[in-house]
């Protein structure tokens, strides 16, 4: 009982730590603009500030996405005992390519996607250096006890 405590924990802070990789993921979005000369805001200064009110933009967006549709469907692959980085990474681009099919246009399926499969990818690290963790001790206590007997 414990034990599945502790992987909702686990689940729990991938959630809440993984959508954050949408800020760093936005710096190649900040040389694209410096490159084309294409932001929101004229100036160099607007160039870099475009890129990062993308990146703030996609927390709004990655948040509600990742609770509404990535939690599900990763306790759902869980459950299923399907849960793989290959898995994870299919599902997330789901709902960036219905929104490409919506929107008729390929960029925005690309660009969702690649926001998509980097959160997903990040939810996926955190969880496993999190289980990895958690365990370590768990083998530490158990060599002691073994080697003591």
């Amino acid at each position: 009982m414990k034990q599945s405590g502790n992987h909702q924990e686990i689940h729990r802070s991938a959630f809440i730590l993984g959508p954050l990789s949408v800020l760093p993921a936005s710096i190649p979005l900040v040389l694209f603009f410096l490159a084309t000369g294409e932001p929101l805001i004229e100036g160099i200064g607007g160039k870099i500030a475009s890129g990062l009110f993308v990146g703030f933009l996609g927390l709004l967006v990655a948040y509600p996405l990742t609770l509404c549709y990535g939690m599900p469907v990763w306790l759902a692959l869980n459950k299923l005992n399907k849960l793989t980085l290959r898995n994870i990474l299919i599902a997330s681009t789901g709902p960036a390519i219905l929104i490409g099919i919506y929107v008729q246009e390929i960029s925005s399926a690309l660009f969702y996607s690649y926001f998509s499969v980097i959160v997903a990818g990040s939810c996926w690290i955190i969880n496993n250096r999190k289980q990895r963790n958690s365990n370590q001790p768990n083998q530490q206590q158990d060599s002691h006890a073994g080697s003591s007997a």
